[in-house]
């Protein structure tokens, strides 16, 4: 991704503003969300998208259209992904563990874009 300005360029010719950045938009009925949020909405930290860990990534081969469509770009960012079903904002839950805290995944509150601009 290349952040000019007030402008920001991600991979598939999309074009996102800064807001982007600190909110999400809508674009084909899609959140997308291109910030740097590695919390879920519950607190709970997020799980490098890159690691398989012990809950069983699907994503580690998804599409990263915000980060030159690059896993290790990802980081562990809350992400939207242009196939889900859900549309959801969303990151694996880093501590993931079937005896203790077995959420595998969590939403993240990211707020809307035209909510808070």
């Amino acid at each position: 991704m290349v952040r000019t300005g007030l402008t920001a360029f991600g991979g598939f010719g999309h074009y996102y503003s800064k807001a982007s950045l600190s909110c999400y938009q809508i674009r084909g009925g899609k959140r997308l969300y291109a910030g740097s949020l590695n919390t879920s909405q519950s607190g709970r930290p997020c799980w490098m998208w890159q690691n398989p860990g012990p809950m069983g990534n699907n994503y580690i081969n998804g599409e990263y259209p915000f980060d030159f469509n690059n896993v290790q770009a990802a980081k562990n960012y809350c992400r939207s992904f242009p196939s889900d079903k859900h549309n959801n904002i969303w990151c694996y839950n880093a501590n993931y563990n079937k005896g203790g805290d077995s959420a595998r995944w969590d939403d993240c509150a990211v707020p809307r874009c035209q909510d808070i601009y």
